[in-house]
């Protein structure tokens, strides 16, 4: 269940997974904050022994893999993660340009996959990773977090608690920033790829502490 008044941004997994950590305590535009323990941001959760235990911890029911195939089977997440897979793969950013995060929104089907997962009631508590846990994570958390109502310098905060473990590239999302607000914001992008507002409304109230 989602609780209130936790450390905004917690690390999670610390020692086993790089750049891991919680949305919850996420500042929202309305006063309100992202739900702790909701929704965990990532690298691939490759643990073993104490890992696992600590992973089992999180409860998570829900592992959204943004990878695509030769890097999923390449370095596959634990079989020990006890969580249904969402597979959502985006483009790999190899050049981790502006045109790169913008393949990323660009590839809706994905998109739309990660979006109705977060739709789906009983997906929570939910975990959603690429490689770094920075790039196509970054695009995906952007988006989530502007449904959510988080403002834009929220966004781009909450973005580079990234940058001390895997460096990042505040450029190349401010791209995505500014395409998602020229389209009208993330609910009207999300709408454009068929996120209905029942999912939209599911996600906000998992996803948004009820205080």
């Amino acid at each position: 269940p989602a609780t209130t008044g936790c450390k905004p941004n917690q690390t999670v997994l610390s020692g086993y997974v790089t750049n891991a950590r919680d949305l919850g305590g996420t500042p929202l535009s309305t006063g309100e904050s992202v739900a702790c323990g909701a929704i965990y941001r990532g690298a691939p959760v490759r643990v073993a022994d104490a890992g696992c235990t600590e992973v089992a911890k999180l409860g998570l029911r829900t592992l959204i893999d943004l990878r695509i195939e030769g890097e999923r089977t390449g370095t596959p997440d634990s079989d020990c993660v006890d969580a249904a897979r969402a597979f959502a793969p985006l483009p790999i950013p190899y050049g981790l340009s502006a045109g790169d995060y913008l393949n990323d929104l660009h590839a809706t089907e994905s998109i739309a996959t990660v979006f109705h997962t977060f739709g789906d009631p009983d997906a929570y508590p939910i975990y959603f990773h690429c490689t770094f846990g920075r790039d196509r994570t970054g695009v995906v958390g952007a988006l989530l977090l502007q449904a959510l109502g988080a403002t834009r310098s929220v966004v781009m905060e909450e973005y580079l608690l990234s940058r001390p473990n895997v460096g990042a590239y505040p450029d190349a999302l401010d791209a995505v920033l500014d395409e998602i607000a020229q389209r009208g914001g993330a609910e009207a992008v999300l709408k454009s790829i068929g996120i209905s507002e029942d999912e939209l409304a599911v996600m906000r109230s998992h996803a948004i502490t009820i205080e």
